[in-house]
């Protein structure tokens, strides 16, 4: 796989593993998005076309620097510009808090997780310091 992916020029990434207990080998000429696919396992590698600094460690390097950067760089959905109905308000902090992520099906802002009762002037759960 890898020397089918050295010989195309466009090709810069390959996947070589098992798909339903078939040897796979998959070409890229570019990849943006990581995703899991069902019943396949293997692995992704790159194909350097230019002169570069080899990773000592790569599985170190994916668990303490690239694997945050890919989580991270992730738009986040949050409760900030979602609307509580009728008499609730935003649970504090609201911006803060991570409905999901575009890419993710099913995974939105509720109710239920953005927005709390307002009872007698106080958000419930809220305590009045002053008594």
């Amino acid at each position: 796989c890898e020397s089918r992916c050295r010989s195309d020029p466009a090709c810069r990434y390959f996947w070589h593993g098992t798909q339903h207990e078939t040897s796979t080998c998959r070409l890229y000429s570019d990849c943006h998005n990581l995703v899991r696919e069902f019943g396949i396992e293997g692995s992704l590698s790159s194909v350097p076309r230019e002169e570069m600094c080899q990773v000592a460690n790569p599985e170190g390097c994916w668990a303490t620097t690239l694997r945050r950067s890919f989580l991270t760089r992730l738009n986040p959905v949050t409760c900030g510009s979602y609307v509580c109905p009728g008499h609730a308000v935003k649970v504090t902090q609201a911006d803060k808090v991570i409905c999901g992520f575009p890419h993710e099906a099913g995974r939105s802002c509720s109710d239920d997780l953005c927005c709390v009762a307002f009872v007698m002037g106080l958000a419930e759960g809220v305590h009045n310091l002053t008594q």
